[in-house]
């Protein structure tokens, strides 16, 4: 009797999402935060006029120490886990969203990808 030939089994690779929690212009201490987003920001531009890959790392590693804190995954995949497989855009994407001056209320969230560079904050509940 032939073996019943079993359908493969296909399942779309579900992406995690990543939610950057951006400077709230009213949040205590946010001035310090937004300056040091500032100084992260000119030492990346230097860097690169600089053409200095030493200096350029050093500012990578400073926009990530600023943004991993930041950080949430819609299900609960571990922050670092999810950064792995981002883009050098979408990174870029979720450092300028970071800065934002403004946080979106919960009703304009459209769970975009970080490479639309849309601010959102992390899911609750």
């Amino acid at each position: 009797m032939p073996e019943q030939e079993k359908p493969e089994a296909v399942e779309a690779e579900r992406k995690t999402k990543l939610f950057i929690r951006p400077i709230d212009p009213d949040e205590e201490g946010s001035w310090r935060e937004r300056k040091r987003y500032r100084q992260i920001h000119a030492r990346m531009m230097a860097a690169q006029r600089s053409n200095d890959p030493v200096e350029i790392l050093r500012a990578l590693d400073e926009a990530e120490d600023f943004v991993v804190p930041r950080l949430a995954t819609d299900d609960g995949t571990p922050v670092e886990e999810a950064l792995a497989k981002l883009s050098a855009n979408q990174f870029d994407a979720l450092f300028r969203a970071a800065g934002a001056s403004t946080v979106p209320p919960a009703s304009a969230s459209d769970s975009s990808s970080p490479s639309e560079g849309t601010p959102s904050s992390p899911p609750t509940g």
